[in-house]
C-alpha cells in the first residue's frame, strides 16, 4: 500500500500518513468545484519523495509548466531548502488526484532559481523557477503555460474575474480526501487597496483577489494551504493566461476581511508574473546562476526534512504566508 504524507505543517511541525485507499491530506481550493486537469494542462504539483521511504510522497506546493524542463512556482515554496535535498523534490503533471500522482512518472528537480532580492519576511518578489533533471516524459507544447506580459494589463480592472486552481485545502481547518484538482472564481482587487495584513505591504508587483460566497459557511472562494506556487488564470479572449502565482493570504482561508468595511475584501495575494517576465526568461534559459543546486550527497536523514526547511514550511498558521 502506498501512503501520502501531508506537508502542510502546524507550528508543532507535525504531519501524518494514511494509506492510499484512505488519503486525507490538504486537498481543496476553498469553495472549489472539480475540474479535469486536462483543461489546465500547464498545472504541476510539487512534492518531496525519498528513496528511504518508498511509496510515500509529501505534496507541498503547486506550479506551472514553462517548458519540458522548467516549472514556475513561488519562491517561498523552495526558499532555504538544503541543496542536498533538492534531488528529493519531485514534480508531477497530469494528475487529477493523489492516486494519479502515484501513477504518473515524477521528475526530480536539479536547480532552483529565485530573485536575489526575494524577501521571505515580506514575500516581495515571490517567484521561482525550477530546472528539472530530465524532461517531463509526457510533455508537449500543449502543456506550456501562456504567461501575461506588460503589454497585457487588461486584467487590472474592477470586477475582472479570474480562476484559481489547485490541490489545496477546503479551508484552514478541514482536510479532505483524494487531493482532487479543483477550481473556483475570484475577482480583482487593486493591490494598493488590499493592505490588510500586518507586515505585508502589497505593491503593483502583486495582484489581489476577493472571493464570493458559495454556501452557508460564511467563507468565500479563495486559495489555501497546498495552493502556493500555483497559477492565477485569466481568460484573455479565450486563451487561458497565467497572470499570477499564489503567494499569501489571511490566516483563515476564505475568511472575509471587514477591516475596511467591505465584507468581501481581499483574501488572496499573488505575484504578478508580467513584472518578472525578463527574470523568468533568464532563469529558464540559464542566463543567471542558480540560487540552489542539487548535490550528490546522500540522504542520510531517513527522509526527514531539515529543521530549517520544516520551519519554513510550517509558518502557515500565522499569516498563511505559505499556502502550501
Amino acid at each position: 500500500m502506498k501512503a501520502v504524507l501531508g506537508l502542510v505543517l502546524p507550528l508543532s511541525l507535525c504531519s501524518f500518513a494514511l494509506q492510499a485507499e484512505d488519503i486525507n491530506i490538504t486537498p481543496y481550493i476553498v469553495g472549489g468545484e472539480p475540474v479535469n486537469v486536462a483543461e489546465y494542462p500547464f498545472m504541476a504539483s510539487l512534492m518531496f519523495e525519498y528513496e528511504s521511504q518508498p511509496g510515500v510522497i509529501y505534496p507541498f506546493c503547486g506550479g506551472s509548466i514553462l517548458d519540458s524542463t522548467h516549472i514556475l512556482t513561488a519562491a517561498h515554496c523552495v526558499y532555504d531548502v538544503a541543496s542536498y535535498r533538492i534531488r528529493n523534490m519531485k514534480v508531477a503533471i497530469e494528475a487529477n488526484n493523489a492516486q494519479e500522482m502515484f501513477a504518473v512518472q515524477r521528475v526530480s528537480v536539479k536547480n532552483i532559481y529565485y530573485p536575489r532580492d526575494y524577501n521571505n519576511s515580506t514575500l516581495l518578489n515571490d517567484v521561482a523557477v525550477l530546472e528539472l533533471s530530465e524532461p517531463l516524459p509526457t510533455y508537449s507544447t500543449n502543456h506550456k503555460v501562456k504567461l501575461s506580459d506588460l503589454s497585457e494589463q487588461g486584467y487590472r480592472s474592477a470586477n475582472e474575474k479570474f480562476t484559481i486552481i489547485g490541490y489545496g485545502r477546503l479551508d484552514s481547518n478541514i482536510q479532505n480526501a483524494d487531493l482532487d484538482f479543483l477550481k473556483a472564481e475570484v475577482e480583482y482587487v487593486n493591490p494598493l487597496d488590499c493592505d490588510v495584513w500586518t507586515n505585508f505591504t502589497t505593491s503593483d508587483k502583486q495582484i489581489c483577489t476577493k472571493g464570493s460566497s458559495f454556501d452557508d459557511s460564511n467563507l468565500v472562494t479563495a486559495t489555501c494551504q497546498g495552493d502556493s506556487g500555483g497559477p492565477l488564470v485569466w481568460d484573455n479572449n479565450g486563451v487561458k493566461t497565467q497572470i499570477g502565482i499564489v503567494s499569501f493570504g489571511p490566516s483563515i482561508c476564505g475568511q472575509p476581511n471587514q477591516s475596511n468595511g467591505d465584507p468581501l475584501a481581499a483574501q488572496s495575494v499573488f505575484t504578478d508574473v508580467s513584472q518578472y517576465a525578463d527574470w523568468i526568461r533568464k532563469a529558464q534559459s540559464g542566463e543567471i546562476a542558480a540560487t540552489r543546486t542539487a548535490t550528490d550527497l546522500s540522504d542520510s536523514s531517513g527522509g526527514t526534512l531539515g529543521f530549517g526547511s520544516l520551519l519554513s514550511l510550517a509558518l502557515f498558521s500565522l499569516y498563511r504566508r505559505k499556502y502550501s
